[in-house]
């Protein structure tokens, strides 16, 4: 009960403090060469990724996704709270389906990929996917309570892997709580 209430007192602050109330529904779709033109002109400051060894082609790609990822949650948040299942079941799916490294690499790159990426991340980022199909059948059947407990679980997968491999980009979240 206490575990609910932390989550939800903290999703909602989240969104006020995110204001999820834009209207903008879209995960955005780019072409292969808008990416590769975002890669060429990436940020130089914090070109590593904690805990990821990775060329910055592949850090700027998943970047790109988490940036999707993290837009597309707070409007998953805000259709679950508004009792919209329909556009929580589409939000879902786009989340499940926003495999942006998968999309825009070769297969031998994605290969590459894999090999640099630890296994425990990798197994994070599948559980988180398939958290968010479970989440698209979940709002399809309109079964509110198990798509608020299953969205719970995907925001404390992105709590777990970003205090594991992205620590110094998100120095509190290693911080014992008062």
């Amino acid at each position: 009960m206490i575990y609910t209430k932390v989550i939800s007192i903290g999703l909602l602050s989240a969104l006020l403090l995110n204001g999820c109330t834009k209207t903008d529904r879209t995960m955005p779709e780019e072409s292969n060469q808008q990416l590769h033109n975002k890669s060429a002109t990436a940020e130089t400051q914090d070109t590593t990724m904690e805990g990821l060894d990775l060329p910055v082609e592949f850090q700027t790609l998943l970047r790109q996704e988490m940036r999707q990822i993290e837009k597309g949650m707070k409007h998953l948040l805000t259709d679950l709270v508004r009792g919209r299942p329909n556009q929580a079941e589409r939000m879902a799916q786009r989340i499940h389906n926003s495999f942006i490294l998968k999309q825009q690499l070769s297969k031998q790159e994605l290969k590459q990929l894999i090999k640099l990426l630890p296994d425990e991340f990798v197994r994070r980022d599948r559980i988180f996917h398939k958290q968010a199909k479970q989440l698209a059948e979940a709002s399809k059947e309109n079964n509110f309570q198990k798509s608020a407990k299953i969205y719970g679980q995907m925001v404390n997968g992105c709590v777990g892997c970003h205090s594991r491999f992205a620590a110094e980009r998100f120095p509190k979240m290693n911080r014992p709580s008062n």
